[in-house]
């Protein structure tokens, strides 16, 4: 993926991956999430998602198709994260209970979007 500006987006992805990386392994530990921990991850996935859709059309012709659905596929399990995190108040208004299966599923869609954009991914046989 040529550019310094898709590098940028590229290199915001993978940061998003890593805070929500953090964000699971909390989850998994505590059981549950503050709405204030939940709200600024949401709403940093919401304007990481917006930035990169907004600039997608710009540089989509030089991408492989390969990277063309990985760039798709990683800004769509962030946007899914995003809207997890907008549920999950259950019995206490403080607390956040988000299914950390579902966010496992979306951050390996994110590892496989960011490894393929930074050229880190293999392609694999059949």
């Amino acid at each position: 993926m040529p550019g310094l500006y898709q590098q940028r987006l590229v290199r915001k992805m993978i940061a998003a991956r890593c805070v929500l990386q953090n964000y699971l392994a909390l989850r998994k530990a505590k059981g549950y999430m503050s709405v204030e921990e939940s709200a600024a991850l949401r709403d940093r996935l919401f304007t990481l998602c917006g930035q990169l859709r907004e600039a997608f059309p710009a540089f989509r012709e030089r991408l492989t198709p390969e990277q063309i659905l990985a760039f798709q596929d990683g800004t769509g399990a962030l946007t899914t994260v995003a809207l997890c995190l907008m549920g999950g108040r259950r019995d206490c208004p403080q607390f956040i209970a988000v299914d950390a299966g579902k966010l496992e599923q979306q951050l390996a869609i994110v590892q496989w979007a960011t490894d393929c954009l930074s050229g880190q991914h293999e392609v694999q046989e059949a």
